[in-house]
């Protein structure tokens, strides 16, 4: 999931993947076992072999992610750090 091309919205309920050929994926937050910061990413484990990748760039500004950091992962994952 996290190398095929894809449009990834982000909402109350979690991490909305729809792929270039059309299917969608969801990632609820309760599904994020640890979040993993690398200096280009953020890695959302769902299991011990399963992860997501979330670019850092992928996000339209430094606005926009801080405000992703601060108040989606802030609110929806607590001590998962």
């Amino acid at each position: 999931m996290s190398i095929l091309s894809k449009t990834v919205e982000i909402n109350k309920n979690g991490l909305s993947c729809t792929f270039d050929d059309g299917r969608t994926e969801s990632i609820a937050w309760k599904r994020i076992t640890h979040i993993r910061y690398t200096s280009t990413d953020i890695i959302f484990h769902l299991s011990n072999y399963i992860f997501f990748i979330l670019p850092y760039n992928s996000f339209k500004s430094n606005d926009d992610l801080e405000y992703f950091l601060k108040n989606f992962l802030a609110l929806n994952i607590q001590n998962k750090k």
